[in-house]
């Protein structure tokens, strides 16, 4: 059995992840027992070509560098490039991994009439302009829509919020639930080393939709205490002075490049914070409960789904709300280890090796239609 995979971004290595899809793809893809194809864009540095056990990876188009939003020729140029490197594939099943990755699969797919599959973060239509701007909304809009209406023949999403969302676009397709996880093994070597300075942690791309500036507010109200920013993108100016008006202690890291930096980041940390409006799941949130990080989390249905009773839940948008939430895992130790002990039970539901076998079993079933 041969699968093609067409994702956007894909990780030279295990230590070069970029986000959360990129890091779901690393993970289940390296775990494959069979044969897979996976076709990215190619970003500065990485190799055009490069096997990883079982898996090929082949990266095509333009190099353009990693971006949340514009590079609209750059990604349509990569996306034209992996249909016709998909027309061409001896595999069994083709999937479509991100937003980018939808189109080239399906309409591939559907040509050859090989069974085409789709993982679903998240659904945006009717929200693209908003979430992404103007250009890059517009393209998103088009896309997404133009994607959905050639089908698929199997959906997986990574959260049954994910699969509410786009259930009703799919007509009859069939809708498992796969969710996100983490090397959890590998999490509990990072011994949690507190500082003396409380410390909240926030991960996570720096767009409007992760509603940084409510913790940063938050964190103005509690005093002394710092606030780490792992993460870039195109609001970092805005809530840098944002913090610096508001006068707190506040460490804008950029992208962290090196997974093991990020995990000693969270391992030093007093508390973790996601209070983002829109999510897919959460992944951070779930490394961070599984370090035995206590975490304040926004009230929105991916992440109730993710973190269960394991996690502290808040009124999107309410700072009071968050502060409070913070407030008390600085000030109540015992409730702090509670929740950190909840934390990491919830977390050990998220292994990499389970849900990759779960993927695998998918894609079987789907070769055999």
């Amino acid at each position: 059995m041969k699968i093609a995979i067409c994702t956007e971004f894909f990780p030279a290595s295990a230590d070069a992840v970029t986000g959360g899809v990129e890091q779901r793809m690393w993970q289940l893809a390296t775990r494959l027992p069979f044969d897979a194809l996976v076709i990215c864009s190619h970003q500065p540095g990485q190799p055009r070509r490069q096997t990883i056990g079982q898996l090929r990876v082949v990266r095509v188009g333009p190099s353009y560098a990693y971006t949340n939003q514009g590079a609209v020729l750059a990604r349509f140029a990569f996306a034209w490039c992996a249909f016709w490197l998909l027309l061409r594939t001896d595999a069994d099943v083709l999937e479509g991994s991100s937003f980018i990755g939808y189109l080239p699969a399906a309409l591939a797919g559907r040509l050859r009439r090989i069974p085409r599959m789709a993982t679903y973060h998240e659904c945006w239509i009717g929200r693209w302009i908003q979430l992404k701007g103007k250009l890059t909304g517009a393209f998103g809009e088009i896309w997404e829509r133009t994607a959905l209406a050639i089908g698929f023949d199997a959906v997986v999403a990574v959260s049954q919020a994910a699969a509410d969302q786009v259930r009703g676009r799919l007509g009859g397709t069939p809708i498992d639930v796969i969710p996100n996880g983490v090397a959890y093994r590998e999490l509990q070597t990072y011994v949690r080393q507190p500082p003396t300075k409380p410390t909240i942690l926030f991960i996570g791309r720096l767009v409007p939709g992760k509603r940084l500036d409510v913790l940063i507010r938050a964190t103005a109200r509690l005093g002394e205490c710092r606030l780490v920013v792992a993460g870039d993108g195109p609001e970092r100016a805005a809530w840098e002075r944002l913090a610096q008006t508001n006068d707190i202690h506040a460490q804008f890291l950029g992208h962290v490049a090196s997974t093991d930096a990020l995990r000693r980041w969270i391992a030093a940390a007093t508390a973790f914070c996601l209070p983002s409006e829109i999510e897919g799941f959460g992944m951070s949130a779930v490394e961070a409960m599984a370090q035995g990080v206590p975490t304040v989390l926004a009230d929105i249905p991916a992440l109730r789904e993710v973190a269960g009773s394991a996690a502290l839940l808040c009124e999107p948008g309410n700072v009071e709300a968050f502060a409070s939430a913070l407030r008390q895992i600085l000030t109540d130790a015992e409730f702090a280890e509670r929740l950190s002990q909840a934390g990491r039970a919830r977390a050990r539901d998220y292994y990499w090796d389970d849900l990759a076998g779960r993927y695998a079993e998918r894609l079987r079933i789907l070769s055999i239609r």
